[in-house]
């Protein structure tokens, strides 16, 4: 599998914040609770040189907006599964659900940056730096629990289970910090 963590940041002097009307963009989808990934999802080339895998999904984590509020920066984030940019050479149930997972899993670190970013926000935190810190701390433990989550199940359908559940379980204990 390969795995792409992007974040926009508004404060980074090398990268731009995006702004998106994400119901605008057909490459697009935002992960939501009610919409799963199909194969019909899946628009890009399989880079049949650099990998053997068997799809790939692209997913990001995205600052949609971002603004000040007394002094205080304030963000909104989106977990996006990007259509041209994933690919896949099979089309069985098994491989689809364990790249929905990976969706799931940034949908899941998504969330954690936005219990870190309301916890600084309450803390009445305006220094950018910490905030530039939360973004870079969870992209890395995001890659590295995909990295993990890959290591661990490759072709073994208990352990695949295992990670559903566990990712579900995860993801309902942060159910507050999900998108509207």
């Amino acid at each position: 599998m390969l795995f792409i963590f992007i974040i926009f940041m508004f404060f980074s002097s090398k990268k731009s914040v995006v702004y998106n009307d994400l119901s605008q963009n057909n490459d697009k989808i935002s992960w939501s609770i009610n919409r799963k990934l199909k194969w019909e999802d899946y628009k890009g080339i399989p880079d049949t040189i650099k990998s053997n895998t068997e799809a790939s999904t692209y997913s990001e984590i995205e600052v949609v907006n971002s603004y000040f509020e007394d002094g205080i920066p304030k963000y909104v984030i989106q977990c996006n599964f990007i259509k041209s940019k994933s690919w896949t050479r099979s089309f069985d149930n098994y491989t689809l659900l364990h790249e929905q997972l990976h969706f799931d899993i940034y949908e899941l670190f998504t969330r954690k940056i936005r219990k870190s970013i309301d916890s600084l926000n309450l803390l009445k935190t305006k220094k950018q730096d910490t905030y530039k810190y939360i973004f870079e701390k969870y992209g890395k433990k995001c890659n590295n629990y995909n990295d993990l989550y890959d290591s661990q199940v490759y072709f073994d359908s208990i352990k695949q289970q295992l990670w559903v559940d566990k990712i579900s379980k995860e993801l309902n204990e942060l159910k507050k910090y999900q998108s509207l």
